[in-house]
This record gives C-alpha cells, sequence and structure tokens, in this order.
C-alpha cells in the first residue's frame, strides 16, 4: 500500500492570507513537507506518497463509495479556465473532493522547461484557494522520478481502494492517450473524464470519445486561451493588460509581475 502523507491545512479566512505561505525556491521542499498549522483560503495542500507519512483524511478515507477526481497538468500559469473545469467538474460529478496536482518532472513528451515548482505551487494556491473541496496535492512535485499519471493514480487507489476515481483530461491529452505510459492500467482504474470545449463530432466519436468510454462534459463557454498564449503574450507584450485580467485572477496577475515570471 502506498501511503498518503501528512495533510498540511491551509484555511484562512481572506485571500491575503494566502501569501503567509508563498514558498521561496530554497525552502519550498521544507516548507511543504514539514506538518503546517496555517491556511490558504479553502485550499488543503498535501503530499500524497512515502515523502511525507503521517496520518489521512479520515473524513474521506472511511466513506464508502466517495467520490474524488484527479486534475493533473503543469499550470504554468494556473488561469481561469481551469477554475471554471474545477467548478464544473465539483458540480457535474457530483464529487465530495477534487485534487489539484501540478506535474514535477515532465516526461519526454513535454518540449519545454517549466517554471521552478514552487512558482507554480504558489501560483495554484492563489488562484484556486476559495474554491471548496478542492486541494492541491504536490506529490509529483515532490517526487525525484518522472511524474507518471500512473504512478499517481497508484498513489490514490491504494490509500482509498473504496473510492470512485476521476481522471479530468482535456480533449488534446485525451487524444495523445496511447502515448502515456501504462495507460490501459490507467483506464482499468480511472473513470476518464474529458473537458471539451465544442459538441461531440464524428472525429471525436472516432477517438472513442463517447458516454460507453468516457464521461464527456462540455463547456461551451471557457475561455478560449492557454497557458501557452498567456506566457508567450506575457513574454512579448502582446497581450493587452484587459485581456490578462480577463483570464487570470488578479493574485496570479501580482504574483507574476512580482516574481518576473515568463519574461
Amino acid at each position: 500500500m502506498v501511503p498518503l502523507g501528512e495533510l498540511s491545512k491551509y484555511k484562512a479566512s481572506a485571500a491575503h492570507h494566502a501569501t503567509s505561505r508563498i514558498y521561496s525556491n530554497d525552502h519550498a521542499k521544507n516548507h511543504i513537507t514539514q506538518s503546517l498549522d496555517s491556511v490558504v483560503g479553502g485550499a488543503t495542500v498535501f503530499s500524497v506518497g512515502t515523502l511525507t507519512v503521517q496520518r489521512v483524511l479520515s473524513n474521506y478515507k472511511n466513506m464508502s463509495p466517495f467520490k474524488i477526481a484527479l486534475f493533473g497538468g503543469s499550470f504554468d500559469p494556473p488561469h481561469r479556465g481551469h477554475i471554471q473545469i474545477i467548478h464544473t467538474a465539483l458540480e457535474t460529478l457530483e464529487l465530495e473532493h477534487l485534487y489539484v496536482i501540478p506535474i514535477g518532472i515532465p516526461t519526454a513528451l513535454k518540449n519545454r522547461e517549466l517554471t521552478p515548482a514552487h512558482h507554480r505551487l504558489n501560483m495554484c494556491q492563489l488562484a484556486f484557494h476559495s474554491i471548496p473541496k478542492v486541494s492541491i496535492c504536490t506529490f509529483e512535485l515532490l517526487t525525484a522520478q518522472t511524474s507518471y499519471t500512473y504512478l499517481t493514480i497508484q498513489a490514490f487507489t491504494s490509500q482509498f481502494p473504496q473510492a470512485d476515481l476521476y481522471l479530468i483530461l482535456g480533449e488534446d491529452n485525451f487524444r495523445h492517450r496511447f502515448r502515456w505510459k501504462n495507460w490501459h492500467e490507467i483506464e482499468k482504474q480511472v473513470q476518464l473524464v474529458v473537458i471539451a470545449r465544442k459538441l461531440l463530432t464524428d472525429e471525436a466519436v472516432a477517438l472513442d470519445l463517447t458516454p460507453s468510454k468516457c464521461l464527456y462534459i462540455q463547456i461551451p463557454v471557457i475561455a478560449d486561451i492557454s497557458s501557452t498564449q498567456l506566457r508567450y503574450g506575457i513574454k512579448h507584450r502582446t497581450m493587452a493588460e484587459s485581456v490578462l485580467t480577463s483570464h487570470l485572477p488578479p493574485e496570479v496577475i501580482d504574483y507574476i509581475q512580482t516574481h518576473q515570471l515568463y519574461l
């Protein structure tokens, strides 16, 4: 069994308290792995795995059945599209909890260098702190090996064998799922949830993007923006401030400007 690590809870009544646990590069790992009592909004930051083994989330562990969703990605930076996906998944799937899982060491499929982990973790805290039933899992950020989704799923299934696990994917990730390590093992362990911006098409049906193979959630009003576009716009100063504010939470914009990210 892969044990669940220490759950370090961050619950503050106001968003500005989030900055009290902003991590520096030198101390990020120590802060993440320590047992911390202070809070950032409603978000819980914890590690699942063998790195910090203390106690479990008892109010979920003993429930049967219960629904948990895993939402992974680089979150570089996290934007309002991610927030909309989280809200929609919580409501549509009637989840007990949703775990945001920033990637640590990317696979060879990733062709760019990620922003340092502590910055992405801090931005996730700032972006998602006010959403109930949402936690940030640092399992992939803290592991010394490549971030493979199947390993993260193994950690959750081992700790919560009675849970119904949902894996949230975008359409692009779903189309490329056959490139993932141990993909067929992933399919057996979780219910796939595909987030899409448009109606089901013949192409999607051909890709097995159907209710019989996975859950399909359409979010037609989601902003047509990606983290890649946001990074490019910030770096090359091609994105107006009004556009940035429409796609990024103000706390994330402040953090990017303060730390001069993506320049």
